[in-house]
């Protein structure tokens, strides 16, 4: 970020024909998407070297002393057999007894239930969804594009999506005749 910022003064020194230079001028040079295209340059240019010693410096890192703790618990886990293991939870109740008479009240129910709603399917009647238009789907996805510009950061799988769509709408379209537009 600072060879960035470098090189960018000395382009101001270059085209200014004096050679003072403010910071107020600097910053006025500098804009937001500027910026922020400096510190992903800076963040790519970071080696995990410099992370590592970073959260070592922090106090991140783990000691000697706590990672000896951690091996002492491995190792009791370690004396626990596969079989104990599979068989922990052997004596845990994990589904509710039933007697015969309530058993059989719940098939007796469960027809009461299913004639109900045979009934009622019959009175229901299908609706047909209309499928969106070719313009729908484009202003829908135009919503969809705005809203990831305003929210989201993670533009590929934008594009993807859209890639998609436009394949689907590409498959769908259909040549229209010069009949079409005359009655007989």
């Amino acid at each position: 970020m600072r060879k960035r910022v470098i090189t960018l003064i000395d382009e101001m020194f270059e085209c200014e024909s004096t050679s003072t230079l403010k910071a107020n001028d600097l910053s006025k040079k500098i804009n937001i998407l500027e910026a922020l295209h400096f510190v992903n340059e800076a963040w790519n240019n970071i080696s995990d070297v410099t992370i590592r010693n970073c959260f070592r410096h922090g106090g991140f890192v783990k000691t000697e002393e706590e990672e000896e703790e951690e091996d002492d618990h491995s190792k009791d886990l370690a004396d626990k057999t596969y079989e104990d293991w599979m068989d922990i939870d052997r004596d845990l109740q994990t589904s509710e007894e039933y007697s015969e008479d309530q058993i059989s009240q719940s098939i007796i129910n469960d027809k009461d239930n299913d004639e109900e709603n045979d009934e009622s399917d019959e009175e229901e009647v299908d609706v047909v969804v209309k499928p969106p238009s070719n313009n729908e789907v484009l202003e829908a996805l135009d919503v969809i594009r705005r809203a990831v510009h305003h929210r989201g950061n993670n533009f590929n799988i934008q594009y993807e999506y859209e890639q998609y769509i436009f394949e689907i709408l590409e498959e769908n379209k259909k040549q229209t005749k010069i009949t079409n537009f005359f009655q007989k």
